[in-house]
């Protein structure tokens, strides 16, 4: 598996150390985060997070294939097939829940193992628990060995999070 990572370009989230959020600073970032310029206002000027800044701090690649959600159902059911040979996993129509899957001994733990370290530090949600469905074809192409630009999808989705956040006025 380690060799999987380091090939697809994950090795080096995957030895990272587990952190700790500091729920007052995230909440203090959320506030000064402005929509119309994408950008954090600090009383020294303004800053935002670059696609260079993603690589220097989790040294995921930025060059190769695009990341996009599919939700061709055949395409998930062929992934699902080869990654677990079960015609399809317990989902609630967008999302799976991880903690299901994993009390289940009949699935592989390769494809899981991947599954959360997308949800659970990549492009994590609240929960960090819940996969898009989605992105199963996506697992299956970081097994055929398969390198995509991590850091474009984290940037998008850190992005996305915060317009949430500040836009729509959900908790973080």
């Amino acid at each position: 598996m380690a060799i999987l990572l380091e090939v697809v370009g994950l090795g080096p989230v995957s030895r990272m150390p587990s952190i700790t959020l500091d729920h007052g600073l995230l909440t203090a970032l959320a506030e000064r985060w402005h929509n119309k310029s994408q950008c954090f206002r600090f009383p020294t000027g303004e800053m935002t997070v670059t696609l260079e800044d993603v690589w220097w701090i989790l040294r995921v690649p930025i060059i190769g294939t695009l990341i996009e959600y599919n939700s061709d159902a055949g395409l998930i059911r062929a992934a699902c097939s080869d990654l677990f040979d079960v015609d399809d996993i317990p989902h609630d129509g967008m999302t799976i829940a991880l903690h299901e899957c994993i009390s289940d001994p009949t699935l592989h733990r390769g494809p899981l193992y991947i599954m959360s370290l997308i949800s659970g530090f990549l492009l994590t949600d609240k929960t960090g628990t819940l996969f898009p469905r989605g992105l199963l074809p996506l697992v299956h192409g970081i097994f055929s060995g398969e390198r995509y630009c991590w850091g474009q999808c984290i940037l998008a989705h850190l992005y996305w999070d915060l317009h949430l956040i500040t836009y729509h006025g959900q908790k973080t």
